[in-house]
């Protein structure tokens, strides 16, 4: 099949430059239906085996522990800065 006759699978409009070819069923795809669940994929239970449930508490940890890192590297480097911009020691 040539770049030029390929055509969406589910509403048939040409996909040029560039089809969105689904990896877990192959089929050609433009841009509104190139996602699993838009296509209603074949092989949308391998899909879902490979997304990650994330819960909302496991990620709100992460990002206070990510602050609070954050917070103890800023200012040990500022107090470097200081005495590098100042000259003290």
């Amino acid at each position: 099949m040539n770049v030029k006759d390929k055509r969406c699978s589910i509403c048939g409009k040409e996909v040029q430059p560039l089809p969105y070819i689904c990896k877990y069923c192959g089929k050609v795809f433009c841009v509104e239906h190139r996602l699993p669940e838009k296509h209603k994929c074949e092989n949308l239970s391998k899909v879902m085996e490979t997304v990650k449930i994330v819960r909302t508490e496991d990620l709100l940890e992460e990002i206070a522990e990510f602050e609070r890192a954050r917070k103890t590297l800023r200012n040990p480097l500022r107090k470097l800065g200081e005495k590098l911009r100042f000259g003290k020691k």
